[in-house]
């Protein structure tokens, strides 16, 4: 059994990868399931055709040839892995017509120049941290692709969509962050219907969560001293401030006092 091991930066740069190193018609790996570990393998992330096993987990790629190894196995190799990416991809929408396997993750020029050359490095714009991702499908009137660029913001999106409409024979929709564009399309309504299947709801990527700020675990017995001693100091002023506006304005003080000295 030959095993290669690629480690990329993220877990989108080892879907990408993993997309681009899956051998043709491959079909779901056995592995693709849950391991005994509760790490899930799906029909996107473990593949298998003419010898070769594909997997991806996280910012990892193995390839085996001539055989695959044991659940057991794959345990150990990803129990071992270092510098993991814990990032969760978001999954891939579909369409009508979508052609399986058909889908690339683009993040640079040189992905761009494979998979789609009628668009210039400069329009792309991969500096203002664009990504992309590009799909196969067979209409009944023919083969539409359909690339889908998303920026960090709506603005850099604006901004962009003026060149991506300058490009010969470009039909393209900008929703949000991102921009989708389909080349000469045979059917224009159909294009325009693939298009329109761009969903961008407005809130995904763009509010962060601090769980160390929203946790509803025990108190600890420095932040229960923390907040006596604040409140008495809040106590006392409040007090202070009380009794110096009585004082100031001439309310009399009708405090009820006995005292028990004698």
């Amino acid at each position: 059994m030959q095993t290669e091991v690629f480690r990329f930066g993220t877990a989108e740069g080892g879907h990408a990868a993993f997309l681009w190193l899956r051998p043709a018609g491959a079909v779901q790996s056995p592995l693709g399931a849950t391991t005994t570990r509760g790490r899930i393998f799906g029909e996107s992330h473990a593949v298998v055709s003419g010898g070769k096993t594909v997997i991806q987990w996280q910012n990892y790629v193995f390839r085996f040839q001539g055989a695959a190894p044991s659940r057991n196995a794959l345990e150990g190799m990803l129990d071992g892995l270092p510098n993991v990416d814990a990032f969760e991809l978001d999954p891939d929408y579909c369409c009508a017509y979508f052609v399986e396997s058909s889908e690339r993750i683009i993040l640079g020029p040189v992905s761009l120049a494979r998979f789609a050359q009628r668009i210039p490095p400069s329009v792309a714009a991969f500096r203002l941290g664009a990504r992309a991702r590009l799909a196969t499908y067979e209409t009944p009137t023919g083969t539409i692709s359909r690339v889908v660029f998303e920026y960090p913001t709506q603005a850099i999106a604006e901004e962009r969509i003026n060149d991506f409409r300058s490009l010969p024979d470009a039909l393209v929709r900008i929703e949000g962050k991102k921009i989708g564009i389909v080349f000469a399309p045979p059917d224009i309504e159909e294009a325009q219907r693939l298009l329109g299947d761009i969903v961008y709801d407005g809130t995904r990527g763009e509010t962060a969560f601090d769980l160390s700020t929203m946790t509803h675990g025990p108190m600890t017995l420095d932040e229960g001293m923390a907040y006596v001693a604040w409140g008495f100091i809040l106590g006392a002023i409040v007090g202070f401030l009380r009794g110096y506006s009585q004082r100031r304005l001439g309310i009399p003080n009708h405090t009820i006092s006995l005292d028990l000295s004698n």
